[in-house]
């Protein structure tokens, strides 16, 4: 390149690296707590493909470097800074909401927010799948699938005990139980092999796409990888109930760990690949995941015809994204850093509630099942309480002032509470109500739960419906105090019936500030 051409373009190409390198520091500024999340999350075992999501992304950019290098920047200012304002819309939310994982999907939108803005849509056909991609790193599919782990668990307990019969072992199968002679096996919920599933289908999706001819084909490959997880998942109850048999006393996931949910993803990485290898020797059509340099002789050159003066952004119309861009980024760093709930205080402290419900007589306690109670509350009541028919059960409740990221009431510490459960009505006078009802599973101390929370005077269950009106609390009365409320006993429910009914009009009255006042 001549002198007077890098004189030509370097001052303009030097503010736009600057703008932009500006513009991703006030992004990781804004996204710094969400990041650091993910980023953690790479050390867990149902996290640890998270580097290999990124790295795909990446690679998926560069493989579109050339394509990328021939167009012309046309922001898109309207419809992109719409979409960027949505993305950090959804980040304040997520984070007067106390929801990380909101804040994480957040950056999905946000990013391809800003694509359209800077680069318009010639930039956002391309990037829409590495960037869209990403989501596989939020948590957001995870969750998703999370509401179907019973059905995963019965599967893998179904698969293996149709093979045990198979090869002719004796064996007895119950929903998640399986009995062998030799060990009973229970595929519990951390079994279900979510994040390696999720694993398999990211990896499914770039396999597809770089690998396959069709689209047909491209879609059974991306979904056969759900199908493939199950398989492998029942197949690692398999594994282990043999290894026992023959090893008895060497532990159950075999030797160095082996059989532990990470097999999933390995095997079924191996049964992927033999896929996509059968699916990519079928006849077809030419595959353009396969053209490799964009139809260049030289892949690693730019294209001949390629005019700098061509690819020139207008300027003005780049320096109006920029302004947008900055304008929506500065606002809401403003609205994350000091529109911020307040905390808000019981009227009347826990100890005195009442101490007589419904025939039930409560006398406090020290302590209740750590499973009930993870983490401690800003008010609390610890009470047993009892009738004369020996019907006695175990009251919890927790106030919180002010909800925060690590102490609020709907917790991924209590996520087990909602994995399996059910509805219960109850009622006091004219009021109905609705609470949950699960099964605390601990060989020292099982009990029937029941749990609900109090919002504004309103009784939740659902914990999506709950995180939507602590942001909507949140955002239009700056306040998101709320409580929890656990009750554990071995009593029948028709015997605890009258005390939850009881409980659930006091909690309400006790708790509500507008019923207070």
């Amino acid at each position: 390149m001549t002198a007077s051409r890098i004189s030509l373009y370097f001052p303009v190409y030097l503010r736009h690296a600057v703008f932009f390198a500006a513009f991703a520091a006030a992004f990781a500024l804004l996204y710094h707590s969400a990041i650091a999340h993910m980023v953690k999350d790479w050390s867990t075992p149902d996290g640890s493909h998270g580097p290999l999501i990124l790295g795909v992304s990446l690679y998926l950019v560069w493989l579109k470097r050339h394509e990328l290098r021939q167009i012309r920047p046309e922001p898109a200012l309207l419809h992109g800074g719409l979409l960027l304002a949505a993305g950090c819309f959804m980040h304040f939310a997520g984070v007067i909401s106390s929801t990380i994982l909101v804040q994480m999907i957040s950056m999905v939108p946000a990013l391809l927010g800003a694509v359209l803005l800077f680069g318009g849509f010639s930039f956002f056909r391309i990037l829409f799948l590495p960037v869209g991609y990403l989501v596989f790193l939020t948590g957001l599919v995870e969750q998703v699938l999370g509401g179907f782990a019973i059905y995963f668990q019965n599967f893998a307990a179904w698969f293996a005990a149709l093979f045990f019969r198979l090869i002719g072992m004796p064996v007895f199968h119950d929903y998640t139980i399986i009995e062998l002679p030799h060990i009973t096996l229970e595929v519990v919920r951390a079994c279900a092999g979510i994040g390696h599933l999720v694993a398999l289908f990211a990896l499914a999706v770039p396999l597809a796409h770089l690998a396959q001819k069709t689209w047909p084909r491209k879609i059974i490959l991306v979904f056969s990888a759900f199908f493939i997880g199950l398989a492998a998942n029942g197949f690692r109850i398999v594994l282990i109930g043999l290894y026992t048999r023959f090893f008895p006393g060497q532990g159950v996931h075999g030797p160095y760990e082996s059989f532990q949910v990470a097999i999933i993803f390995l095997l079924g990485l191996l049964l992927l690949l033999v896929l996509s290898s059968l699916l990519d020797k079928k006849p077809g059509g030419n595959n353009p995941g396969k053209t490799g340099n964009d139809g260049h002789d030289n892949p690693g050159d730019p294209p001949a015809d390629l005019n700098p003066s061509e690819n020139r952004p207008a300027r003005p119309r780049l320096y109006s994204s920029y302004v947008i861009g900055a304008i929506i980024l500065a606002v809401t760093l403003g609205f994350v850093h000091f529109y911020t709930p307040k905390a808000v205080a019981l009227q009347r402290p826990l100890d005195q509630f009442p101490k007589q419900i419904a025939g039930f007589v409560g006398k406090d306690i020290k302590s209740i099942h750590q499973q009930l109670r993870p983490f401690p509350a800003d008010a609390e009541l610890l009470r047993r309480y009892e009738n004369n028919e020996n019907h006695e059960a175990e009251v919890y409740i927790g106030y919180f002032r002010l909800q925060t990221r690590k102490r609020k009431v709907i917790d991924w510490r209590r996520d087990w509470m909602h994995a399996e459960a059910t509805k219960v009505q109850v009622s006091s006078g004219d009021n109905e109500f609705v609470i949950n009802h699960t099964r605390l599973k601990d060989k020292d101390a099982a009990s029937d739960v029941y749990f609900w929370y109090l919002m504004n005077g309103r009784i939740v269950t659902n914990q999506y419906a709950g995180k939507l009106i602590t942001f909507l609390s949140s955002f239009f009365t700056r306040s998101n105090n709320a409580a929890v409320i656990v009750v554990a006993t071995t009593s029948t429910e028709k015997e605890i019936l009258p005390l939850l009914s009881g409980l659930a009009e006091s909690a309400r009255n006790h708790l509500d500030p507008d019923v207070n006042d």
